[in-house]
């Protein structure tokens, strides 16, 4: 009995030492942190400045990756689809007046081409189904000016990845004549909303200012479309 009683002593008092060896383990690590972040000046459990702003960044580039992802997935330029989402405003006059910046140093605002019909494409210089729009467009807004069709096309802020000398050298190689502007982000969900952030992106407006097309990426029937909207929108004004 005296054996049995002092066996089960020794191993209450072993299991007893490996507890308090991993309490005191445990008080040690929090310790330590706690004298780090008080040396950097950070709270424990914190992001450091560089992962916030890796976090930011990784926001802003999200209209590149979703681009991007859109013509891996594909197997071709990009996917593109269309829709008039009753989330949407349905006439330009309802769109806040942003005043846009262009490229000729110029300042617009979108309600000021009223009485006209305008198409309005978001997209980028490194933009691959972006260049294979853009021809297009040029050509609807040589051949179609005179029918007071307008065409603007909104580069979009891509937090510096493309400068200005790249958007000049863009319109310079694919003879681009129509106005370009600059929009911010607060341009883009103005018009666009947040549903979707794939470019290019292309809105066409009758006289009257009301969105008669909603064009989402870029694909061989898109040429088609843009013209039937555009005749469409010509058509009831």
């Amino acid at each position: 009995m005296a054996s049995g009683k002092r066996a089960k002593s020794k191993i209450t008092w072993t299991t007893g030492n490996k507890i308090a060896a991993v309490v005191v383990s445990l008080m040690a690590v929090a310790i330590v942190w706690v004298v780090v972040a008080a040396s950097t000046g950070m709270p424990p459990f914190s992001k450091s400045k560089d992962e916030a702003n890796s976090s930011r960044a990784a926001k802003s580039e999200s209209r590149t990756a979703r681009s991007s992802s859109a013509s891996s997935a594909s197997g071709s330029s990009s996917r593109a689809t269309s829709k008039l989402s009753s989330e949407r405003a349905a006439m330009l006059g309802d769109y806040p007046a942003f005043k846009i910046p262009t490229i000729d140093g110029r300042t617009i605002r979108l309600n000021d081409y009223k009485g006209k019909v305008i198409v309005v494409d978001f997209w980028a210089t490194w933009c691959p189904p972006c260049r294979e729009e853009t021809p297009k467009l040029v050509s609807i807004a040589k051949e179609n000016r005179a029918r007071g069709v307008e065409v603007i096309g909104l580069h979009i802020d891509d937090n510096g990845r493309s400068s200005m000398e790249d958007i000049r050298n863009f319109m310079k190689q694919y003879g681009i004549t129509y106005t370009v502007g600059l929009a911010s982000d607060e341009v883009f969900v103005g018009y666009l909303g947040t549903e979707d952030d794939t470019i290019p992106q292309t809105l066409v407006f009758d006289r009257s200012g009301r969105l008669i097309k909603h064009l989402i990426g870029f694909s061989p029937d898109h040429s088609r479309e843009l013209d039937e909207a555009i005749n469409q929108a010509l058509s009831q004004s």
